[in-house]
């Protein structure tokens, strides 16, 4: 579903009757643009239009259809969400080793510069 059947969904889910204007509509998207995406929900039945569109009602169908969509949205942004947690820790978990590799070298070279001075005094 298109972000704007879902939003013009989601606009008349929300309202206490199910039902909004046209007029209410037209801040979404162009008249033009709104007529196409509102006969394309009508033929899927989510929802009815009187004649002249001056008023558009939600059906039990688009009920349903909305709530689905809001979900799948929902998990949808869940997983990107953790998507994004794993790629940090991912990251996280390349420096760490990095920082470890280096502080080994460092350590390391320490130890022979440590040793040499040592032997000098022997």
């Amino acid at each position: 579903m298109t972000d704007l059947k879902f939003t013009i969904l989601e606009a008349i889910y929300n309202q206490e009757y199910r039902a909004v204007s046209f007029e209410n509509l037209l801040a979404l998207a162009s008249p033009v643009e709104l007529e196409h995406a509102i006969r394309e929900l009508g033929v899927k039945k989510l929802v009815k239009a009187t004649y002249d569109m001056s008023c558009i009602f939600l059906t039990s169908l688009g009920a349903n259809a909305y709530e689905e969509a809001k979900e799948e949205r929902e998990k949808e942004s869940e997983h990107k969400k953790q998507q994004r947690f794993n790629n940090k820790i991912a990251v996280a978990s390349v420096f760490i080793s990095l920082v470890s590799f280096l502080s080994g070298i460092i350590v390391e070279s320490q130890a022979h510069i440590g040793n040499w001075f040592i032997s000098l005094f022997h």
